[in-house]
């Protein structure tokens, strides 16, 4: 998939790169630069930046040679960390920006995380997620494994050994609750039973269920 930017001046660029990454993996960028007619300026020696939208991104400069003949492959690529729609741009002075939009989805999942309210009430019902985190925190990471729970409070009830499936996208909420109450708060632990990914670790505050008046 290709993209143009065509300015009124001599110099525009058209970008290539794959139209979909995986988080943190290495995106090859071409860059050819073009005249306003499209056709590629093979003697073109100028500097161009190439950079990206992506908050964790990075940005690399580089300045033609002959030996390009206008058209440069970064074979090292850029790096996307940031799952959903990203952009790759290409910048030079007196030339307006070019794009290549790419999707990036989550990677492998390397951790959980808990979610869950802040408090409850002692004994009762307590509905909590399990979220698949990829290296770079982004949700809906590949995760299918089996995950086991387990609680500091020796009162507590706790949901069952559940394996993700892949219409979970890596999150499932579970119900369980806990019944000791704790100045320092009850701590419940998700960890997939083999050891990867790493487990999460929730520290709930309970309060005592509060007697009806008569």
């Amino acid at each position: 998939m290709y993209e143009s930017n065509t300015t009124n001046g001599a110099v525009n660029f058209v970008v290539s790169a794959p139209a979909s990454t995986i988080a943190g993996a290495a995106v090859p960028v071409t860059v050819s630069v073009v005249d306003a007619s499209g056709a590629v300026i093979p003697d073109y020696n100028g500097l161009v930046r190439v950079f990206t939208n992506d908050p964790r991104g990075m940005s690399v400069s580089y300045s033609f040679t002959a030996l390009d003949g206008g058209t440069h492959t970064f074979s090292a690529g850029v790096n996307l960390y940031t799952a959903g729609t990203r952009s790759i741009l290409v910048s030079a002075p007196l030339a307006a920006p070019a794009s290549q939009s790419v999707t990036v989805t989550p990677a492998a999942a390397t951790h959980f995380a808990l979610t869950a309210p802040s408090t409850t009430v002692a004994g009762a019902p307590m509905t909590f997620s399990v979220v698949a985190l990829d290296a770079y925190n982004n949700m809906g990471a590949t995760y299918t494994g089996t995950v086991h729970f387990s609680t500091s409070d020796n009162q507590g009830s706790l949901p069952a050994d559940y394996t993700f499936l892949d219409t979970d996208a890596g999150i499932h909420a579970f119900t369980g609750s806990l019944a000791t109450v704790n100045a320092a708060g009850q701590t419940i632990t998700a960890t997939d039973i083999f050891g990867a990914p790493s487990p999460a670790r929730l520290r709930q505050s309970q309060s005592r269920r509060r007697r009806r008046s008569r």
